[in-house]
């Protein structure tokens, strides 16, 4: 099962509340269920780390997890901390069975340059 996440550049088209709210209106309008969004943080050696992010009751990443949960990190971002890697994600790929309703999320939220083919479920 894939686990992934993105960071979004600032946006100049509104505040990330309102563009996290215009993204899960897009969702719904696919018929897409992310869920409630839950306040959550934990203690870290550098500090409190803070953030809101969409579950579903259930509990299921959407897609087989091809689908990014929605997270906005509070005031610290935990890549902040992180030392340099030297490793850079050059292209990603996604493959679902259902690969025209995963390709429509996916343009909602702003993926629109990640391939998305048909393939069979992991």
């Amino acid at each position: 099962m894939p686990r992934w996440r993105a960071t979004a550049p600032t946006h100049p088209l509104g505040c990330p509340r309102a563009r996290r709210a215009r993204r899960r209106g897009q969702l719904a309008a696919l018929g897409i269920d992310r869920g409630d969004v839950l306040q959550a943080s934990r203690a870290t050696p550098g500090g409190q780390l803070q953030w809101q992010i969409t579950v579903r009751p259930d509990g299921q990443r959407l897609f087989d997890g091809c689908l990014p949960t929605l997270i906005q990190w509070g005031d610290t971002h935990p890549a902040a901390s992180m030392p340099e890697s030297g490793v850079t994600l050059k292209a990603l790929e996604l493959q679902h069975p259902d690969a025209t309703a995963l390709r429509a999320a996916c343009d909602s939220l702003g993926l629109a340059n990640s391939p998305v083919t048909p393939g069979r479920r992991a």
